[in-house]
This record gives C-alpha cells, sequence and structure tokens, in this order.
C-alpha cells in the first residue's frame, strides 16, 4: 500500500504581522520531482514480509485559471523485489492531471488514482499562529488492481492539522504541520471483484516541512499502520513509514549531452555502443553485451566496459539513471523476462559498486525480447538484441 500525497507539491507561504497565510502559489512553467520512499511490513495471517518502494514523481504546471493551476504528473513507483536487493526494479507507471487551488484543493477527473493522498494539506482562509489546529476533509484513492477491482478504491479521510512553528531542519529555519488522521471506511456497494476490500480501518500521522523562504514543502514524513479486510474474509495488517523530498534540477540540455557522451565514448575506445535521446533523456545503449548462457553474471571484459561507462555517467552526478534490459529471442517468455531484469540488476549493482550512483538514484526495468532492434533469425541480429540500455534521466 504506497503513500504518495498532494502535500509534495509546492508551495508558498506568505507572512504577516499576525501569523502565517499559507497559499499555494504556483506558476506555469514551473517544473519539479518528488523522491518518495515507502517501508513497510505487511502481515497476512501467520505469513509476514517488507516491501520497501520508491516513487519518482516528476511535476509540471502548464496553466493557469484564476486562482486555481492545472498540473500534469508522472509517477514511477519502484520496488526492492528480491531478498538483499539494493537496486529498485520499475513497477507501474501513471499519468495524472488536476487542478490545484491555493488553499490546496484539488480537482482531478475519477479515472486518475494518482496522487493516492489528496486534499492534503487543505489550509483556512485565515492566517495560522504556532499551536492553532484546524480540520479538512481529505481523500485516500488506491489502485488494487492486483485484487481484481474494476475500479478505484476511494474512501474519504477527516484530517486534523496544527501548526508547530519554526523548527531546525538540516540547519534551516522551517515551519512545521503535524498532520494526523485516522481511516475507518466500510464500501456501502463493494466492488464486484471477489477480492474487493470491505473494510479498511488504521492511522496516519505526518510531519510536514515548509520553507517559507524559497515557498516550497521540502519534506515530509509519515507512519501509517492499517488493517485491510476482502471480501473472502482475508485481513492483510499494513505497518510502516514514508518520507518524501521535493527536488529540483535543471532542465536536461539533450543534445549538447548526447554529444558529449559520443565523444566520450570515442575517446575511451568502448566498443558497441551507442548514444540517443529520448522523451526520458540521454540513452547509452550497450549492444551485444556478453554473460554466460542464462545468466546474469558480468564477465570480466563487461565489466571493464562498464567501468569506462561508469567514467561518463560521473559527469552527470545529479541525475538519476535508469537501466533497462533486453534478450534474444530465445526461451520462454517468462524466462527472457526474469532474465532481462536480473542482467539489468547486475549492471546497476555494478555501478553502484562504482560509486556512480546511490541505490535510490537507480532503477532497473527489464523487456525480455519483446523490443528488438534487430532481426532475431541472424546471429547479428541476436547479438544486438542483447543489450543494455542506460538512460540519464531528464529528472
Amino acid at each position: 500500500m504506497q503513500r504518495l500525497t498532494v502535500a509534495l507539491y509546492l508551495g508558498i507561504i506568505a507572512g504577516s504581522l499576525l501569523g502565517l497565510e499559507f497559499r499555494y502559489k504556483l506558476e506555469p512553467g514551473e517544473a519539479y520531482r518528488v523522491i518518495s520512499r515507502v517501508s513497510e511490513k505487511v502481515r497476512y495471517g501467520q505469513i509476514e514480509y517488507a516491501n520497501t518502494f520508491l516513487n519518482r514523481i516528476a511535476i509540471e504546471v502548464t496553466k493557469r485559471e484564476g486562482e486555481r493551476v492545472f498540473c500534469e504528473a508522472r509517477f514511477v513507483t519502484a520496488a526492492q523485489v528480491g531478498i538483499g536487493w539494493d537496486v529498485y526494479s520499475m513497477e507501474r507507471e501513471y499519468e495524472s492531471r488536476y487542478w490545484l487551488s491555493p488553499s490546496g484543493k484539488v480537482e482531478i477527473a475519477p479515472e486518475y488514482v494518482m496522487p493516492v493522498v489528496r486534499d492534503v494539506p487543505l489550509f483556512p482562509e485565515e492566517d495560522v499562529q504556532p499551536g492553532d489546529s484546524w480540520v479538512a476533509q481529505g481523500e485516500e484513492v488506491h489502485d488494487f488492481e492486483e485484487l481484481g477491482l474494476t475500479r478505484p478504491f476511494r474512501f474519504p479521510i477527516l484530517v486534523r492539522y496544527t501548526y508547530e512553528g519554526e523548527v531546525d531542519w538540516k540547519g534551516r529555519r522551517l515551519h512545521l504541520l503535524k498532520v494526523e488522521y485516522p481511516v475507518f471506511h466500510e464500501p456501502s456497494v463493494p466492488d464486484p471483484s471477489p477480492m474487493a476490500p470491505v473494510r479498511i480501518h488504521g492511522y496516519s500521522r505526518q510531519r510536514h516541512y515548509w520553507d517559507a523562504e524559497r515557498g516550497m514543502l521540502v519534506y515530509y514524513e509519515e507512519e501509517f499502520a492499517f488493517v485491510l479486510t476482502l471480501k473472502t474474509g482475508d485481513v492483510y495488517e499494513f505497518t510502516g513509514t514514508a518520507d518524501a523530498e521535493v527536488v529540483w534540477a535543471s532542465p536536461l540540455d539533450r543534445e549538447k549531452v548526447r554529444e558529449e557522451v559520443e565523444a566520450a565514448i570515442e575517446d575511451l575506445q568502448i566498443p558497441d555502443a551507442e548514444v540517443e535521446t529520448s522523451e526520458e533523456g540521454v540513452t547509452i545503449r550497450l549492444e551485444n553485451i556478453q554473460f554466460p548462457p542464462d545468466s546474469a553474471l558480468l564477465l570480466p571484459e563487461e565489466q571493464e566496459k562498464l567501468r569506462k561507462i561508469a567514467q561518463i555517467l560521473s559527469r552527470y552526478p545529479e541525475r538519476d539513471l535508469l537501466v533497462e534490459g533486453h534478450t534474444a529471442l530465445a526461451g520462454t517468455p517468462e524466462g527472457r523476462l526474469a532474465l532481462s531484469i536480473e542482467r539489468a540488476k547486475a549492471v546497476a549493482d555494478f555501478l553502484m559498486k562504482l560509486g556512480v550512483r546511490r541505490p535510490e538514484q537507480i532503477v532497473i526495468r527489464g523487456y525480455g525480447a519483446t523490443r528488438p532492434i534487430a532481426d532475431n533469425t541472424t546471429e547479428e541480429g541476436r547479438s544486438r538484441n542483447r543489450r543494455v540500455e542506460i538512460t540519464i534521466l531528464e529528472n
């Protein structure tokens, strides 16, 4: 159960002599991203396991209508899916579009399932002083597609806010909001899926840190506990923590970076490497990547190639990376997909071992043989399709 909140979207706090007026003041053309981490334990009967998620959210303000602004967002969710995994494997991508008012009210079409938490925070019209509290309505929306639901699972929340005043956070003076709400909901008409939830109860306790000088929310943290009961009588318990941070990055000059990377590949004499730009960023394609048969073990010559690639990637330390694995057309679709993920992981692990990026700065994805770039009926084509692509992301 992932935790994503509109509270992470930029806000401006204007000061006054009597207190603070909390208001969002986004402008068209502004763009930023949010990195969210979720660690949770799940209990189902006698079974207990842990999940760790990384959510990357890219938001752009595209237009204004009166006081409200229109935001377009892309949510990418990734998880550490294996025991002992440090790297995150991409799971889902979502698009979302919504109107945001100065008070934090969100107007969004029902088909969008992100963000999960909406109308949080929702600010009062009057100025706020330390110790002041208020209560406002919010909403949670969950995509339980894995349970076979035909529509998003949504329920109201009644949120209590307390302005705690100024605090020190990482050497900065910020404004702290305490945000809490209980959850108890039984849908009057459950989804027709036999696995549909019939009850959810629990709580969320959050702390939001606002930078008054920069006019933005810079950090959020949460602890939560929820119990989900299904039609089948199965009960799932979720407990955990989450945090998120707004990250600014200047736009990536794709053509300039592509030219720089191409020149570096030529200087370092890296074979079977090509560079191209895409909507996501600048991609280095390593063709004919060599692994032992049906293995994700990096051979020594491939490690040497990746050491040279690491030198190039180190020139762009503020940019996150996407590592994608591809296979030739051999074996079963399931086996090819698993192998492509394992090989992408092997490359990402090696880059992290070299200190190129931290785990939260790399996401992997496997495609199996579903995206060939050459003819799989020839050995030359198959060697090109056995590849790994490393994208320097736009962020």
